[in-house]
């Protein structure tokens, strides 16, 4: 067993979806202990780390390469994970938590905690119900579809990615693969904006890749050291750097971050169609692979290379991501309206805007907020209650 990684099991994985919870090795599980993953754990704290940031800072255009390196990386890499920790079959204890872990909170977020911390107040019930039912139900086109979206839409692709998952579960390790691949180009394609859809179809292939990734096996063959996790963070910069080469930085600033003719993403090749040939448009769901295989490259590294594997205070806080996870852009919101300083950190520095993501995540993961906040944002209460109910 490698230390931190809880005896990991690649080829089983009980039904706790990253965001909220992390799971247990299944051999584990059995026999009753409650060791955590802690690289999982930790994984999630620096993941989420780098969510907030995209979401604390306006990026001007010196720092588009910046923003470039770690949008979509972040999320990349937490699908990536999801995956690592989604490898069971189908169960009634999986779509259980699938509901009550991920459908319940994004109902809860989006009719009480968003509404209230984002709007100006609805003044009349009326208004507060369209607020609520947009913001449950996006189906809009470019101009408002990332606005009413924004971080809730990998709620709508891990509840897609989990159903998929389930229903190619029992197909052999390359065909799942492939049949990923295809989904994802063809999903592409989609010009739909119900769901995240597109962004879920995607990112699909990304999240089967974890479920194939043997991850204790990788962490037995490179064992971590202070050597190992320079040599990661030195592999990081250099993919980086690499980035702020002109040709390159235009190379991949032309490989979109999702659909390449979606209008949810607003990807500049959604007009692509009528100006290159039949082929061409047909080949574009090559670069959305690229993507994939890029942001899978750096998700891998960090995990395997960088970060920690055993448990430490960033472990009690990396499991519980899915606060700081939906709740740091109403924070930010709220901030930028009462607190002058953080409105000017948000606009015209990194460094501040690093330190501002530091402080959200480590305090928006931390016992008070979640005191507050678990009755509906990680309702346990809730499983519990429908497991006596069915028991």
């Amino acid at each position: 067993m490698v230390p931190g990684v809880g005896g990991l099991k690649d080829h089983e994985m009980v039904n706790l979806l990253p965001v909220t919870q992390t799971p247990k090795d299944s051999g584990e599980v059995e026999k009753g202990s409650n060791e955590r993953n802690a690289l999982i754990d930790n994984s999630k704290f620096f993941l989420m780390w780098s969510i907030i940031l995209i979401h604390s800072y306006e990026w001007p255009g010196h720092a588009a390469t910046l923003q470039m390196f770690i949008d979509p990386f972040g999320t990349r890499a937490f699908c990536f994970v999801s995956g690592v920790v989604s490898r069971s079959p189908c169960s009634w204890r999986g779509l259980r938590r699938l509901f009550t872990g991920v459908v319940v909170p994004l109902l809860f977020f989006n009719t009480l905690v968003r509404p209230l911390g984002e709007h100006t107040g609805p003044e009349t019930i009326p208004e507060f119900f369209e607020v609520t039912t947009t913001w449950m139900f996006p189906r809009f086109t470019a101009g408002d579809g990332l606005q009413h979206l924004h971080v809730t839409w990998y709620f709508y692709c891990l509840v897609l990615w989990r159903l998929l998952g389930y229903a190619m579960h029992h197909l052999p390790a390359g065909t799942k693969l492939g049949v990923a691949v295809v989904i994802g180009a063809v999903g592409g394609y989609l010009d739909t904006t119900w769901f995240a859809l597109t962004w879920g179809l995607v990112s699909y292939p990304v999240f089967v890749a974890g479920q194939l990734f043997p991850l204790t096996t990788a962490c037995e063959v490179i064992p971590w050291s202070p050597r190992t996790a320079l040599f990661g963070v030195g592999i990081l910069l250099a993919l980086y750097f690499l980035t702020a080469i002109d040709i390159v930085n235009d190379f991949v600033g032309d490989v979109p971050n999702f659909g390449w003719v979606d209008s949810l993403s607003l990807s500049k090749w959604k007009y692509a169609r009528p100006s290159c040939s039949i082929v061409e448009f047909l080949l574009l769901w090559n670069r959305g692979l690229l993507r994939n295989l890029l942001e899978m490259l750096k998700a891998m590294t960090l995990i395997v290379l960088c970060v920690p594997r055993w448990h430490c205070w960033v472990s009690d806080l990396g499991k519980n991501s899915v606060f700081p996870y939906l709740l740091h852009s109403v924070v930010i919101h709220l901030l930028q309206q009462v607190v002058p300083i953080v409105d000017r950190v948000t606009r015209h520095s990194v460094a501040g805007a690093v330190v501002l993501a530091f402080l959200l995540n480590v305090s928006l993961s931390s016992w008070p907020v979640r005191n507050v906040f678990c009755f509906i944002l990680d309702p346990v209460w809730l499983d519990d209650l429908i497991s006596r109910l069915c028991s």
